[in-house]
């Protein structure tokens, strides 16, 4: 015979830090949080035709391959959040194709700048449609807000409204600015 004992918490033990949300949950977030940004983050040679309600389309490869090795540049990085309508008090739920290497990528970027409410939809797109929710044919498009960067646990704060003329340097292979 089997047994499951279950443990609790330490007292004073932080509690568990939650990465994943389910679809149901975004669901009823889309009806009842004006905050909430869904977020697509499928690669663009997906063929992708259709969008989750509400999604709003990230250019995966101009946000996450604008600095070295693959580490998107803070400035950058804030910009094209902001562009696309990402705010710091946004609830953001990223996704991709279901492997979730992109959304997950996209996670570890957000939470590293400073963006708690940052989460994963377990499944991805695969699993939104294998649940029997719909698509819809164009992503949501939002006004631009301010999206600030904190650069790796500091409290110095980057601003995100970059204008076009300070992103310039830093896209098309450039690499050489860095933020502090």
């Amino acid at each position: 015979m089997m047994t499951t004992k279950f443990l609790s918490r330490p007292a004073g033990a932080p509690a568990p830090i939650t990465l994943e949300v389910t679809a149901k949950w975004v669901i009823d977030e889309i009806r009842q949080n004006p905050s909430l940004r869904v977020v697509d983050v499928c690669s663009n040679q997906s063929g992708q035709i259709a969008f989750l309600p509400c999604a709003l389309k990230l250019d995966w490869e101009q946000a996450f391959s604008t600095g070295p090795h693959l580490r998107p540049s803070p400035l950058v990085f804030a910009a094209i959040m902001s562009q696309v309508g990402v705010g710091d008090k946004d609830t953001i739920v990223l996704y991709d194709e279901g492997q979730g290497y992109r959304a997950l990528n996209a996670l570890r970027w957000l939470r590293r700048f400073g963006h708690a409410r940052a989460f994963v939809l377990i499944g991805g797109r695969t699993g939104w449609l294998r649940q029997g929710y719909s698509l819809v044919r164009e992503p949501t498009r939002f006004s631009p807000a301010s999206f600030t960067v904190c650069i790796e646990g500091t409290f110095e704060r980057k601003s995100s409204l970059a204008s076009a003329a300070e992103m310039a340097p830093m896209q098309g292979g450039r690499r050489s600015r860095r933020a502090a």
